[in-house]
């Protein structure tokens, strides 16, 4: 069950909080970023959601994470779950992790392909 009150634990305070869900804008400030979080997991029944670490790293006080999360709704065979990509940065401020920014969005590339050698950046 999604835990709301644990998940505004999780993210920092303040305009750091920046959020980006698939197919919406940009969300900034913790208040707006827990708002879009209630919102989707106010209906009658959350769905199910499931995160695998991809990969990331970590600097000083700053690590990234990217990770796939399948979701679908709840009660039902997560065959057909929808398979989102999401990046999550973290800031390590008065001695814990907290999260500052999640962008997620719908992959273009097939579900076998890794991501992996040598890459170009723009």
């Amino acid at each position: 069950m999604i835990d709301l009150d644990l998940m505004e634990k999780v993210w920092c305070d303040g305009d750091h909080a920046l959020c980006i869900h698939p197919g919406s804008e940009l969300r900034r400030g913790k208040a707006e970023v827990m708002q879009s979080w209630m919102e989707i997991f106010s209906g009658s029944v959350p769905p199910v959601v499931e995160c695998r670490l991809i990969g990331g790293f970590k600097e000083g006080n700053l690590a990234v994470r990217l990770v796939e999360e399948r979701i679908w709704p709840r009660g039902t065979p997560p065959d057909g779950a929808a398979r989102v990509l999401a990046t999550n940065v973290y800031l390590h401020e008065a001695g814990c992790w907290r999260l500052t920014e999640h962008h997620a969005s719908l992959p273009l590339m097939g579900r076998g392909r890794s991501i992996s050698g040598e890459h170009q950046l723009h």
